[in-house]
């Protein structure tokens, strides 16, 4: 809430994990995302699930990878 001066976040980027996520989740305003990319903290998380369908937030994960683009198309 500093960072943001008191405002939720539209997107919050998680390259850590763990309790870190539930944190971020928290953070967001309605309708925000959460971009999970990395699981150092912990590979488990508790989430209020209320607080997702209430609030309609997007929770997404993302595989950092150098694939070419050919091996894209054969996944």
């Amino acid at each position: 809430m500093a960072l943001t001066e008191g405002k939720e976040a539209d997107v919050a980027f998680d390259p850590v994990g763990g309790h870190l996520f539930s944190l971020l989740l928290a953070s967001l305003r309605r309708m925000g995302q959460l971009i999970s990319i990395g699981f150092t903290g912990g590979k488990e998380v508790s989430v209020n699930l209320l607080d997702i369908i209430g609030r309609e937030k997007i929770v997404k994960g993302y595989a950092l990878h150098s694939d070419t683009p050919e091996q894209d198309l054969n996944s």
